[in-house]
């Protein structure tokens, strides 16, 4: 299921034109580095903010988030 979801992904997509384009080598190399700084940042800035936050409250906030969302999805398919 997740190379499914994957395969569309605008990513992926870009990642495959410039390797037809330029190279599989360097594209592979690029999007790896890419992906590995973007997710050690997010690392970084989740712990960061992990420690100075409280549990409960990015709790509630996240579920308001979640929440919003899902019912801004319904809304949009019902109109």
């Amino acid at each position: 299921m997740f190379f499914l979801k994957e395969f569309g992904d605008k990513t992926t997509l870009t990642s495959a034109t410039l390797a037809n384009e330029h190279g599989l080598g360097g594209t592979w190399l690029g999007a790896t580095a890419g992906m590995v700084a973007a997710d050690a940042i997010a690392i970084w800035v989740g712990t960061w903010m992990g420690s100075r936050l409280p549990e409960r409250g990015i709790r509630i906030a996240s579920a308001a988030v979640f929440f919003a969302f899902g019912a801004w999805m319904i809304l949009d398919a019902i109109v």
